[in-house]
């Protein structure tokens, strides 16, 4: 039987009971789990939202008489949403009340000790599968069936996936956005160059859409200034030479992500501002870096 995770999973354990937390670490660790803990009510939310973790843990003993709004708060989180696992944990028993108020409030599940590991790793593996899966469908809804771009709206929502990627590593996120020059007369067979660029040369680690109005963004993650030029300039590189003084671009490189769900869409708007200021310049001037208001 797989007894955990198919990848990596992070897991996020609210408690200030070491010998709670400990326990779970030992055995949860082993299985391959990567263990952040939090030692208060008011951490969880703020390291929810930069992390987005895979799984959240609560011990109940902690968070009585809020374990419920807890959880109802966390739900609400669109780096969570209801595609995330929560799990309750208790080291005594939970009252009818709050088994009910937890599961209405949108716990997967509810632990109480002793805790046993043939118990706990084959629940978590089953949710992080299902969890992946919701994940897998999500994406597909969110991508342009005839050109498997992102849709507008898909882009922003991976980009806000990313942008919690990068928070958890502590790298930073860039956006390149292509447009078309203001003066381009061939604009449609420009669109469809860069489109066949994105789509050939795009990286996978990249999440790589339209944003309307014949833009595209690149979302990179742990790319730097000097890596979002490179990334535009090989893009770039991939349009048809016919209609590729047509293409102007513009980018943007959060150093540090803070806040996900913010920074993402501040991100794109950046690089977006950058390439209308390049939309207006000449063949030699085609990328611009946003420089701030």
């Amino acid at each position: 039987m797989d007894m955990g995770p198919r990848a990596p999973a992070s897991l996020l354990i609210v408690t200030s009971d070491d010998v709670f937390g400990r326990t779970l670490e030992t055995l949860l660790a082993p299985a391959g789990y990567q263990i952040t803990r939090v030692y208060r009510v008011d951490e969880v939310i703020q390291r929810a939202r930069r992390e987005a973790p895979d799984v959240v843990v609560l011990h109940a003993d902690l968070l009585r008489p809020d374990t419920a709004a807890t959880c109802a708060r966390l739900r609400e989180l669109p780096e969570l949403g209801h595609r995330t696992p929560l799990v309750v944990c208790s080291s005594h028993p939970l009252t009818p009340v709050e088994r009910r108020d937890a599961l209405r409030a949108g716990a997967w599940h509810l632990l109480e000790a002793p805790f046993h590991l043939d118990d706990i790793l084959p629940r978590l593996d089953v949710f992080i599968q299902a969890k992946r899966e919701a994940e897998t469908f999500r994406e597909a809804a969110l991508r342009d069936p005839d050109t498997g771009l992102y849709t507008p709206q898909g882009i922003q929502h991976r980009a806000v996936e990313l942008a919690s990627r990068a928070a958890r590593a502590r790298e930073p996120l860039a956006c390149v956005v292509l447009s078309p020059a203001a003066a381009t007369v061939a604009r449609q067979a420009l669109l469809e160059a860069v489109t066949r660029a994105l789509r050939d040369l795009g990286r996978r680690s990249d999440a790589i859409g339209s944003l309307g109005e014949d833009l595209f963004a690149v979302v990179a993650p742990a790319t730097p200034a000097p890596g979002a030029a490179r990334l535009a300039q090989r893009l770039a590189n991939g349009v048809d030479v016919v209609v590729r003084p047509d293409l102007r671009a513009g980018f943007a490189v959060a150093p540090i992500v803070d806040q996900p769900a913010a920074v993402a869409p501040r991100l794109i708007e950046h690089a977006r501002r950058a390439a209308a200021e390049a939309t207006k310049e000449a063949a030699d001037g085609w990328l611009r870096e946003y420089r701030g208001a």
